[in-house]
């Protein structure tokens, strides 16, 4: 097992695995097992890989153009932060993190959405499940800002090293 998650890197860590865990988790405490009990370690973390891929490709795919087009984000000239990450080897820790984030916000996302879907179902659910529904959307605002304040935080970086490499 030690070998396995060696051979991973903190990306797919963080990005990958890490997300997919986390949704299969919550679905779990729904009743909901996305994952079968009766699959060995190795079967269940390939799964949280690939559940949690999805998840990123998702994020990178809909949820970021979808945030810039809103402008909830906006990022760094693309080529200057490629010349700024060959200077600056923190920066990869912040994209990587925003990157966690992203997939975060799905993830919330995704169960907010499995849990209406329930509430929808059985009007009945609505009491026990508001207290989940709100934590879930809690947790859903909490990564939005944390993504929008992280995208800042690396585009503000990018310029001032600019700034500060022209004088």
């Amino acid at each position: 097992m030690e070998a396995i998650l060696s051979l991973l890197s903190t990306y797919e860590l963080f990005n990958n695995i890490f997300p997919g865990i986390i949704f299969s988790y919550i679905l779990s405490l729904q009743n909901y097992n996305i994952i079968p009990n009766k699959i060995d370690v190795y079967e269940k973390l390939f799964l949280y890989y690939f559940i949690g891929l999805i998840i990123s490709r998702i994020g990178s795919l809909f949820l970021e153009p979808l945030f810039k087009k809103l402008k909830i984000i906006k990022f760094a000239d693309y080529s200057e932060f490629l010349k700024v990450e060959e200077k600056d080897n923190k920066i990869a820790i912040y994209v990587r993190v925003n990157n966690m984030y992203r997939s975060l916000i799905i993830v919330f996302f995704f169960n907010f959405l499995y849990l209406l879907y329930l509430i929808l179902q059985n009007n009945f659910l609505f009491c026990t499940l508001l207290p989940k529904l709100l934590i879930i959307l809690s947790f859903f605002f909490l990564f939005v800002f944390s993504y929008r304040k992280q995208t800042e935080y690396i585009r503000k970086r990018v310029e001032n090293f600019q700034i500060n490499k022209e004088e």
